[in-house]
């Protein structure tokens, strides 16, 4: 391994942000799954749910930049532009905010056209701004004045698009300052209907519009559940989830990269872990030693325990560990290198969760930090761990102890801040136990929003997620090696 500085750490192990990715090296590295398919398939309308951090951003950035490879007109449309031409008035009504929303996609649709894949529109740009009728008319005007040479086109797929009238459209952010208001709601509540409704008039005039839209996973559960006509949506969610064995071939690609090695990872998804993190070992020790029950554990089994199935906190995790080996001048990472990281890579991850819906529940950091194991549950060997019953239990007596209440003004009760902390991934669903041999089962709540609904219960216990451990149990640290074994991943 050359040495792990910034310069050689960027190049391994990549940006944290899509955006912030060069397009040449997010395609060499872009890991294709199940949720780019759909992406990628011929349909209306894709809503692409995922956690922040799961690389909805990516995926979409990817899907775009095959379209522009291909020819097809596609757009990228930025929350500033959106922000800038929609006017969305916190008095308006639901319809309203549906006829601006249509309104103002029609318009920067045509503005991102003409910015995008022409020159400068001479003597045109009334034409063009004041495209706010029929879209499909607009562009075919556009088209004929290509034809006839009066424009010079940029790109082909303007003329692939006089041939087939599609166009595809990316949204991104769109939950970009989002604060979990009911106007927040409702925002995107009548973006989804003006969605379905221009893919509907346009169709009508001649034009087969295809949009592709990145929301949140907490955003979309709260659209979801606050409006009725979310239903008839049901058919377009793609949910983006990752399991630890994708995001280890994801990360091993980038190292892969890095050496000048050629990297398929289809022949690679029918390998074990153990064989897939082997091609770690230039980079770091294969083996965590020295720590309890921790001892001896296979690395990549550390890693991904510690990751919330997001790429971004494994690159995080190596990124800190690396920056550990560069200062005591190694050429692999080692255990030490990691232990160092634990502690600030946990206090991070918790306050991220913390800023990121603080919005949506103003006392989120004390109902975090209150998990904190108590003496009982250390003496008691449960920490972290909980029935259902003591999760709400617990969860009443920190009710006790502040008044919570949502943003959008929705009661808080015991199940219903369980809920909370479950849809943000504070929590996880378990099911079976390491001291009887069974196989522990885990779900996300990507994989089963229902587990703790109301009124519902499908038998699982619940365990604080290992990211969060250190920052909430920083004076027992060693009781975490000691106690609590490393996940099966």
């Amino acid at each position: 391994m050359p040495t792990f500085s910034d310069e050689n750490i960027f190049k391994l192990f990549g940006a944290e942000a899509a955006e912030d990715e060069e397009p040449r090296r997010l395609k060499e590295w872009f890991v294709r799954n199940k949720a780019y398919e759909s992406i990628r398939s011929d349909l209306p309308i894709r809503i692409l749910v995922g956690h922040k951090g799961v690389g909805k951003s990516a995926l979409l950035r990817m899907a775009h930049f095959e379209d522009l490879d291909q020819g097809v007109l596609s757009l990228s449309l930025k929350p500033n532009d959106l922000h800038a031409l929609i006017s969305l008035n916190n008095d308006a009504q639901f319809l309203e905010l549906i006829e601006a929303w249509k309104m103002g996609l029609r318009r920067l649709m045509i503005l991102s056209i003409a910015k995008s894949y022409f020159e400068p529109l001479e003597g045109s740009d009334t034409a063009v701004k004041s495209a706010l009728g029929q879209f499909g008319k607009a562009l075919a005007s556009i088209v004929e004045r290509v034809k006839n040479d009066k424009i010079h086109v940029a790109d082909k797929a303007i003329l692939n698009f006089a041939a087939n009238k599609t166009v595809r459209v990316y949204i991104d952010y769109i939950d970009r300052g989002w604060s979990a208001s009911k106007f927040d709601i409702q925002k995107v509540s009548a973006l989804i209907n003006a969605v379905r409704d221009l893919i509907n008039d346009l169709r009508e005039e001649g034009c087969s519009v295809h949009f592709r839209i990145g929301l949140r996973t907490d955003v979309y559960h709260l659209v979801r559940t606050s409006d009725e006509s979310t239903d008839k949506s049901q058919s377009y969610i793609t949910w983006l989830n990752w399991d630890n064995h994708d995001i280890l071939i994801l990360i091993v690609k980038r190292v892969e990269k890095f050496f000048g090695n050629e990297f398929h990872e289809g022949s690679w998804q029918n390998k074990t872990q153990i064989q897939i993190s082997q091609k770690l070992q230039k980079i770091m020790e294969m083996r965590f030693s020295g720590a309890g029950k921790w001892s001896n554990v296979p690395v990549h089994r550390v890693l991904l325990s510690l990751i919330r199935r997001r790429p971004r906190d494994l690159i995080k995790l190596l990124t800190s560990a690396a920056q550990e080996a560069h200062r005591e001048n190694s050429e692999i990472i080692t255990t030490e290198h990691l232990r160092s990281t634990f502690e600030h890579y946990s206090r991070e991850r918790l306050q991220d969760i913390i800023n990121e819906f603080k919005s949506e529940l103003p006392g989120i950091e004390h109902l975090v930090h209150g998990m904190k194991p108590t003496t009982q549950e250390k003496k008691d060997g449960l920490m972290y761990f909980y029935t259902q019953d003591r999760l709400i239990k617990k969860i009443k007596n920190l009710m006790s102890q502040h008044k919570y209440m949502f943003t959008n003004k929705k009661q808080c009760t015991p199940k219903s801040l369980a809920e909370f902390l479950y849809k943000i991934d504070f929590i996880t669903a378990r099911k079976g136990r390491e001291q009887s041999g069974s196989k522990i089962i885990r779900k996300h709540f990507e994989e089963h929003q229902t587990l703790l609904a109301d009124f519902a219960d499908y038998g699982f216990d619940w365990e604080v997620h290992m990211a969060y451990r250190w920052a909430l149990q920083p004076d027992g640290i060693e009781d975490i090696f000691n106690q609590i074994q490393v996940p099966e991943t």
